[in-house]
């Protein structure tokens, strides 16, 4: 059964592409950011994982990194 985390902290000039690079070890499914309507990263998104345990993995390696100048909020979603 899949998993999706909750990620706050992101940088607004951040790419989906660049969180893609972040996540890409621990095999995410797929990738969301939330964006205004100018283009910009509100600063949060959601990962989707195939297992829970990737989500765990990548919860325990993440959360509280510093990734483009920001420190990141990783967890589970309710």
């Amino acid at each position: 059964m899949g998993a999706t985390v909750f990620v706050d902290g992101l940088a607004r000039d951040l790419t989906v592409d660049q969180l893609q690079v972040l996540f890409e070890p621990f095999e995410p499914v797929r990738i969301i950011t939330a964006t205004h309507r100018n283009g910009h990263c509100l600063g949060f998104g959601f990962v989707m994982f195939s297992t829970a345990e990737q989500a765990d993995l990548a919860i325990r390696a993440l959360d509280g990194a510093e990734f483009m100048g920001r420190r990141l909020r990783v967890g589970t979603t309710i």
